[in-house]
């Protein structure tokens, strides 16, 4: 048993085509993450996980140790599919080849800021705590829950959102600290995925949290959060 990283890197973006090949700082955008998580060396065995024969390619021909045991079947890449979805399939594609884990994490290629140490810190943290799974989170700071309305695009009239949305003004200092899941790191107990109810995220009771900064939990979904980081590349001399 060990633990296993699976890179999950569909090829269909259509926000930004080929977004997980796009060439930033002289290497593709999936680049970032895979050196990040061979300097972290927090795994038994990194995997990747992808639909697309082109990512395949790039990836095995500049990073050969990463694994490429398969081609994601299309059934686990289309847009509404869960990465829960793909991660299980991975695993259990494993098991078919007789590799076993008991952890199990996806690292996501369009989170290009995670840093080294905390990969190794989020597995450290399960491995001690024996918590049911691990995520990286960060501090909501402009948008606030207790800001946060519902829109009606007939009438454009806003209402709450919940409960907790209030008019009223309150100073930041005033608000409970609210956190969100910044999609970068999920680790799991290998064991979750055999009773996941295809709804939720298959994390489990014991859901521990790693606080990770603003830049760190950048991730590429939009052509303006391109431009973020091709800015930061640039300005830090990240180029390869």
């Amino acid at each position: 048993m060990g633990t296993l990283c699976i890179i999950p890197a569909r090829g269909g973006s259509k926000a930004i085509p080929k977004k997980n090949i796009v060439t930033v700082g002289g290497k593709p955008l999936i680049g970032y993450v895979i050196e990040t998580i061979l300097e972290s060396e927090a795994f038994n065995r990194v995997v990747l996980s992808t639909d697309s024969e082109e990512i395949a390619e790039v990836v095995s021909s500049r990073y050969p140790a990463i694994e490429i045991p398969f081609i994601r079947p299309q059934e686990f890449a289309r847009d509404e599919v869960s990465l829960v979805y793909v991660v299980k399939h991975a695993v259990e594609y494993l098991e078919n080849q007789n590799s076993y884990y008991d952890l199990v994490f996806s690292i996501q290629p369009t989170s290009p800021l995670i840093r080294p140490e905390t990969i190794k810190l989020a597995v450290r943290l399960m491995e001690k705590t024996h918590c049911d799974s691990v995520v990286t989170i960060t501090k909501i700071i402009h948008f606030h829950p207790f800001r946060a309305y519902k829109y009606d695009n007939e009438t454009s009239r806003i209402s709450p959102l919940t409960e907790y949305t209030t008019e009223s003004y309150q100073q930041k200092q005033d608000r409970p600290e609210a956190y969100g899941m910044t999609g970068a790191i999920f680790g799991r107990k290998r064991s979750l995925l055999n009773y996941w109810n295809g709804k939720n995220f298959a994390l489990g009771d014991n859901v521990k949290g790693i606080v990770v900064s603003q830049e760190e939990s950048l991730d590429i979904d939009t052509p303006f959060d391109m431009k973020v980081f091709e800015g930061l590349v640039i300005l830090r001399g990240m180029k390869a």
